[in-house]
């Protein structure tokens, strides 16, 4: 009896030591991921002293300059280089690109603490952004599922034509699934990446990378945006007639005009457009530029009231009977259009986030999530109301000076009808989304405004008006 128990005392010490051992690795391995990650993260934040420095040479910098912005202009676009290191990033453009884009910088900046849509036309709290939930890509097929169909995709050199045209556009349509899965799969790595360094830093105590101030008004003396410019061109944003002012700039030289997402077998013919890809595409077009593009190209796009696009889009239909969606605009009231076309639903978020109609008849969240996410990324964004404005700070942006600038080449000729209270409420509730990207450019549009300085935007404004 005495043996037996002596047994159990001894098996019981001998779990009870074994449980506590595994603690301790358990501990020691948290504590080896923490450090880990704190490192990882520390090797993307500048240390604090050298940005305690820098925030003296800046502050330093911000006054003398802005004492002489209005007298002296000097050949940088960054007014002072004493620093040296462009704030850590590898050249002056790699600084200027980051600094254009209002992702970087739409939290820490006042432009988001003012409305600046009609308010007697929308009432913001009516149309709540929504939250982003989902961790990972949902979108289907995969890359991988993709890669497999591509390959199973069998052709032979003895086969007629017409196999060869069903070959062509079943390979196009998996090589766009693979730009859009790959679309997808970008945007929730890097929004949840940063989202989780963010946080981190904060819970750490650990000083979060902090993104330069650079002096306002920035210096002028050459366009701001690398080329190629990707435009891409909403359906009634008046692309069609930003798209003539860009060829007449360029001279037709390295210029392109798509109507769709290009196909592989017009690959060539976008990586020969140097200056200017414009047209019908969804975001994603960089993907298939060449190695020499890929780190020079400025996504730029032009945004419009939501009503009035969806309004313009329905008459553009029915009054042009050779466009693919005449019929449809034809045999239907514009109430039962709404219901019926997905050009009414949110066309703005559709376009931006990357997918198409075929996947998504109406966008979800994650869609406009996507959405706003590619347009903050955007280096210019223009606004059709504001047509004029767009093309006077395009002389900053682009160098396009042209002083006598045509009216909307797109624009109906025939007056749209009057569109009575209840339409353009369904117009309002089916177009949520747009609604608050429009909402987001006009922010945009005011702080473009502000990076080339108000006083020399307006001046070149009197020149076209």
């Amino acid at each position: 009896m005495f043996k037996l128990n002596f047994l159990r005392l001894t098996l019981l010490i001998l779990i009870i030591a074994s449980s506590f051992y595994l603690l301790i690795i358990i501990q020691n391995n948290k504590i080896i991921k923490l450090e880990n990650q704190t490192k990882e993260i520390q090797l993307s934040i500048p240390s604090i002293q050298k940005q305690k420095k820098e925030e003296i040479i800046i502050s330093q910098n911000s006054c003398e300059n802005n004492n002489n912005n209005n007298n002296n202009n000097n050949n940088k676009y960054f007014l002072n280089n004493e620093i040296g290191n462009y704030y850590g990033f590898k050249d002056e453009n790699s600084l200027l690109n980051y600094f254009l884009t209002y992702k970087n910088y739409y939290d820490i900046e006042d432009y988001n603490k003012k409305i600046y849509i009609n308010q007697t036309k929308y009432i913001l709290f009516k149309y709540p952004k929504p939250k982003l939930i989902n961790k990972f890509s949902n979108f289907t097929p995969t890359i991988q599922e993709t890669n497999i169909n591509i390959n199973n995709l069998i052709i032979s050199e003895n086969v007629t034509d017409e196999y060869k045209l069903i070959y062509n556009k079943k390979y196009h349509k998996l090589v766009l699934k693979k730009i859009q899965a790959n679309i997808c799969e970008e945007f929730f790595d890097n929004y949840w990446r940063d989202f989780y360094k963010s946080k981190y830093s904060l819970d750490h105590g650990i000083v979060p990378f902090q993104a330069p101030k650079l002096s306002l008004p920035l210096n002028i003396t050459k366009p701001l945006l690398t080329t190629p410019i990707l435009y891409l061109h909403i359906p009634k944003c008046a692309g069609h007639t930003s798209y003539l002012l860009f060829e007449n700039y360029f001279k037709g030289k390295g210029v392109i005009q798509l109507w769709s997402h290009p196909s592989p077998d017009m690959y060539y013919d976008v990586s020969k457009a140097n200056n200017i890809i414009l047209g019908h595409y969804h975001y994603g077009i960089h993907k298939i530029l060449p190695e020499k593009f890929q780190k020079t190209f400025s996504y730029m796009t032009m945004l419009r009231d939501p009503v009035d696009r969806v309004i313009s889009h329905y008459y553009y239909h029915r009054n042009n009977p050779y466009d693919p969606e005449y019929q449809l605009a034809k045999t239907s009231t514009f109430s039962q259009w709404l219901d019926r076309s997905p050009r009414a639903n949110n066309e703005m978020t559709r376009f931006l986030s990357g997918l198409t109609k075929d996947e998504e008849f109406k966008p979800t969240d994650d869609t406009f999530h996507m959405a706003l996410y590619h347009l903050r990324s955007m280096k210019f964004v223009g606004i059709t109301e504001r047509y004029k404005e767009t093309i006077a700070l395009l002389k900053f942006y682009v160098g396009i000076e042209n002083h006598r600038i045509r009216e909307k080449q797109n624009a109906a000729k025939i007056k749209h009808p009057h569109v009575p209270f209840h339409l353009i409420e369904a117009i309002k509730k089916r177009n949520n989304f747009d609604i608050l990207l429009y909402e987001e450019a006009l922010k945009m549009f005011e702080r473009q405004i502000d990076i080339v300085g108000r006083d020399h935007f307006n001046n070149q404004l009197n020149k076209i008006l």
